[in-house]
């Protein structure tokens, strides 16, 4: 979790909680409400406390971080999102719609996806080029008649005729 932007995590955990009218006490109630297994003790008021204030709070468990999720109402994986800056996802309400907020943040994430991709592929690319030159520059340093298949010998055998 190293350079992950706490106060980023907590400006956006403080905003949703506020949405919620969740202050700490009740964070810590509803996180042990939700649709946890059942030997869950949820999240406790210490670690919504270092969650708001910026401070890394220690989630490495996944289940952790699901309960802070459900919790807030986000969709599963916002937590990852929020460590790597982006934004998460708010679940529909009942009725099954997205809202303007929760559609940005998906519009967002396919976007930052879209460059992902795109970089990846010009990396890849690059690497393959770079590659082929590297074989052009060795084929062109072997002597004309070992560029014949077969006629790179391997030690202590004849070459194959």
């Amino acid at each position: 979790m190293d350079g992950t932007d706490w106060q980023n995590v907590a400006a956006r955990v403080r905003a949703r909680a506020n949405k919620l009218s969740l202050n700490l006490s009740a964070l810590e109630r509803v996180s042990k409400l939700t649709e946890n297994d059942p030997t869950e003790k949820g999240v406790s008021r210490l670690t919504w406390q270092r969650l708001r204030d910026g401070e890394e709070p220690h989630l490495t468990r996944a289940d952790k971080r699901r309960v802070v999720e459900r919790t807030l109402k986000w969709t599963e994986g916002s937590f990852a999102a929020m460590l790597d800056g982006r934004a998460p996802i708010p679940l529909p309400p009942a009725g099954g719609t997205l809202n303007d907020e929760a559609l940005d943040a998906v519009t967002a994430r396919i976007e930052d996806q879209d460059e992902r991709i795109a970089m990846l592929t010009q990396e890849v690319t690059r690497r393959l080029q770079e590659f082929g030159t590297q074989l052009e520059d060795l084929r062109e340093r072997l002597p004309r008649s070992d560029r014949k298949v077969g006629a790179l010998e391997r030690p202590g055998r004849p070459p194959d005729r």
